[in-house]
């Protein structure tokens, strides 16, 4: 009897061990779920994933054309991107449009047409690199290209505390005449926005608005240079930041933070129309930091 109670009493512990061996395998595997790792999607963008969440998604095309970031979030875990709200369909979390190409719209649905006509994603553990090659024309006449543009975006891998940047490189070149590049003329309550745009949620309405120029008001902070602005959460310092590392004379931010409406532009004519000779390239670059 004693013998076999010590087999059983070995069996048992055989069992426990066993199973303790899988519940060991089990929380290491959770752990290493909660590991951020970028992927490339069903649609040949990239996300970036931390268990289950994803932090961040590229999408190289869309109905409008356009490649776009949505979702983008803060490290605690809220969407700072806003995609297609009911009061402007066209937006698109985060993307880039012109306002106006030599008179014609590309930013509202319009004529003017947004094609990407490569993309090529490097993924590097949870950084990315995106490549595109892209041209603006006129519906009414497909055949021409009116600006040719490469595009780069980078995203970093996150830090300790979750946050991270995503980097723009844009080169834009005139195709065989030269383009103008113009906005709708700043008034009171908006105009003046073109280039990269950052659509934030509703909730960025309660955060605090700093610039690089020391105003806080849409219609100061526009009429002054500035390198970067930020809508940052008070209580937990989270925020969003756009930099701009590369701009024109005419750069400004349009910037409107309120409970129903968030939005960053640095605008590359905000205060006056530029123009891109026949043959010759445009750079612009920005930042953008998420989280602390």
């Amino acid at each position: 009897m004693k013998q076999k109670l010590t087999w059983s009493g070995i069996l048992l512990g055989v069992f426990f061990a066993i199973l303790g061996g899988f519940s060991q395998c089990a929380t290491a595997g959770d752990s290493a779920d909660e590991a951020y790792l970028c992927v490339e999607t069903e649609e040949g963008g990239v996300c970036l994933k931390k268990g289950t969440v994803t932090v961040w998604e590229f999408h190289p095309d869309s109905p409008e054309g356009k490649p776009f970031i949505a979702p983008m979030r803060l490290p605690d875990g809220r969407d700072a991107a806003l995609l297609r709200p009911a009061d402007h369909v066209w937006h698109l979390g985060i993307w880039f449009s012109w306002k106006y190409l030599n008179g014609v719209n590309y930013w509202e649905p319009s004529d003017g047409e947004t094609v990407v006509k490569s993309h090529q994603v490097t993924i590097d553990g949870a950084s990315a690199t995106v490549r595109l090659q892209m041209v603006y024309r006129n519906k009414k006449e497909p055949e021409t290209e009116v600006l040719r543009e490469e595009r780069v975006i980078v995203f970093g891998t996150p830090d300790a505390t979750g946050s991270y940047t995503i980097d723009f490189q844009h080169k834009f070149t005139a195709c065989e005449k030269d383009v103008e590049l113009e906005r709708t003329p700043p008034h009171a309550h908006g105009g003046g926005y073109a280039g990269l745009a950052v659509r934030l949620a509703p909730f960025f309405g309660k955060f605090v608005t700093n610039c690089a120029n020391g105003e806080t008001e849409m219609r100061t902070i526009r009429e002054k240079p500035a390198d970067w602005i930020e809508y940052r959460d008070p209580e937990t310092g989270n925020g969003v930041r756009v930099t701009i590392l590369k701009g024109t004379e005419n750069t400004r931010f349009y910037a409107q933070k309120s409970p129903g409406y968030c939005f960053i532009n640095p605008c590359p004519v905000l205060s006056g129309p530029q123009t891109i000779p026949a043959g010759e390239t445009l750079e612009l670059e920005y930042r953008i930091q998420v989280g602390k």
